[in-house]
């Protein structure tokens, strides 16, 4: 496991008397120091018996802002409806302030996102501004994405211009092989210390036994066919429900599998598990390995 994983990034990141590797990686992100205050509760308030508990990655109080980071595998729509609804009930629960609301404390959102391609910039600011009259409703909200896809893609190019700016970015879903040429190239103390924490973390057979490779990549198929076959049956409503619905079920499975295969390939997982999972030939998955 790499720190691509909620478990794996909490447990390294995440630690009430020590914030200064989350604190590095957050300078990273906002381009400037950071300073946590303390780390917040995640759960947001539930208003209705039959409303489902929504829970934040990581919520952080630093000098002035409140911090929420989350880590996505895609960047699909349900992904993006979700991050916005449960950050504006954060924001909602939090700007009110006895009897006055709070417009001081910046709100802000980092998205850690795979999946937007590396044809897409590596960082995306999104605010609640009006474009027309040039100013912003709001001052203290905001959302910055990163394309992890592109930023990894400096790595794997070896780009050392990209590499040093985005190298505890990086770090997260390297393998520990691929840590120690980051060590060597960035003679950097973070990165050193985070290998020695996510290799201790993958020895730990306690901490790795809840949830096993092939569970993750299930729950991760899965999500994907459902997104996809909803994109399908979209696209099928111009042709006619019935046949959009055949075809969207049919079509959008059959790119999952796809998917899906290259997350498994790019992490190494031997090709009999990838058969198992997908119910792809071996000649199939090494079709899609060579191209």
């Amino acid at each position: 496991y790499t720190a691509k994983n909620d478990r794996v990034f909490r447990s390294i990141f995440v630690n009430d008397n020590d914030h200064h590797l989350l604190e590095a990686l957050l300078s990273v992100c906002l381009k400037k120091e950071v300073k946590i205050i303390r780390i917040l509760k995640t759960e947001l308030s539930v208003k209705d018996v039959k409303e489902k508990v929504k829970r934040l990655d990581l919520v952080m109080e630093a000098k002035g802002e409140k911090i929420n980071l989350e880590l996505n595998t895609n960047f699909q729509k349900p992904i993006k409806v979700r991050n916005l609804n449960y950050f504006s009930g954060f924001y909602s629960e939090n700007t009110k302030i006895g009897e006055t609301y709070d417009y001081k404390t910046m709100f802000i959102h980092i998205d850690l996102s795979y999946g937007l391609g590396v044809n897409n910039p590596e960082e995306k600011t999104y605010t609640l501004n009006c474009p027309e009259y040039g100013d912003l409703y709001v001052e203290n909200f905001k959302i910055v994405v990163f394309n992890m896809d592109r930023i990894m893609k400096f790595w794997y190019d070896k780009d050392q211009e990209g590499i040093e700016k985005y190298k505890l970015l990086i770090m997260l879903d390297l393998l520990p092989n691929e840590l120690t040429k980051l060590i060597k190239m960035s003679q950097n103390e973070l990165v050193k210390e985070y290998k020695g924490k996510v290799c201790k973390l993958n020895e730990d057979l306690d901490f790795i036994a809840p949830v096993s490779a092939e569970e993750d990549f299930i729950a991760l198929m899965n999500t994907e066919k459902e997104y996809a076959v909803e994109q399908r049956f979209e696209q099928g409503v111009e042709l006619g429900i019935e046949q959009g619905t055949k075809q969207g079920i049919e079509q959008g499975a059959e790119q999952s599998k796809i998917e899906i295969t290259k997350n498994m390939l790019k992490e190494k997982m031997p090709i009999e598990l990838i058969c198992k999972i997908t119910g792809l030939s071996i000649e199939e998955i090494n079709n899609i390995q060579d191209n």
